[in-house]
């Protein structure tokens, strides 16, 4: 699941930036639009209605596994650690 996000996110990132990049000529780099990339992407951004919908059990299910498990809870403390250290 997590894969299938992160591939519609840097698709449709990409794809928003080249629609908004304006060279210093003022020439344009993409006949794509704003609204284009919306329509193109429409069908894959639903993998997040998915993702958030399934959000509240996961968290219920990690959060049992981390009071029955403090190896778990001490995994899950470091990688969060490591996910919000600027970089």
């Amino acid at each position: 699941m997590l894969q299938k996000l992160h591939a519609v996110h840097s698709g449709f990132h990409a794809d928003l930036v080249r629609a908004c990049t304006v060279p210093r000529d003022g020439a344009a780099t993409s006949t794509m639009t704003i609204a284009d990339c919306f329509i193109t992407w429409k069908e894959r951004l639903l993998v997040y209605g998915e993702f958030c919908s399934n959000l509240p059990h996961a968290q219920e299910l990690l959060d049992e596994l981390c009071e029955a498990k403090p190896v778990v809870s001490e995994r899950v403390t470091v990688g969060l650690v490591y996910l919000l250290t600027p970089r």
